[in-house]
């Protein structure tokens, strides 16, 4: 599932599990809305993914990784904001 909003450079192509009860399609849909904010506010900010993210964040929407395993690393002081 691509991200419409986002251009092609910025978007990753997130493949949906084919077989899930309500319960988990209901826990992927708020784990994709999680990473579509993400990705969203990275490319607000002028950051472009990181080349694993898209493998990191594929694992936390199959449920696989946590939320802060799947998202440390997007969030990231990088040096200037850093207290």
């Amino acid at each position: 599932m691509a991200l419409a909003y986002l251009s092609p450079t910025l978007q990753f192509d997130f493949a949906a599990s084919a077989i899930l009860s309500l319960d988990e399609q209901q826990a992927y849909a708020n784990r994709l809305r999680e990473v579509e904010n993400a990705l969203l506010c990275q490319a607000f900010g002028g950051q472009v993914p990181q080349p694993d993210s898209q493998q990191r964040l594929q694992r936390y929407l199959n449920g696989e990784i946590s939320r802060a395993e799947a998202f440390q690393p997007l969030y990231q002081a990088t040096g200037h904001w850093a207290n």
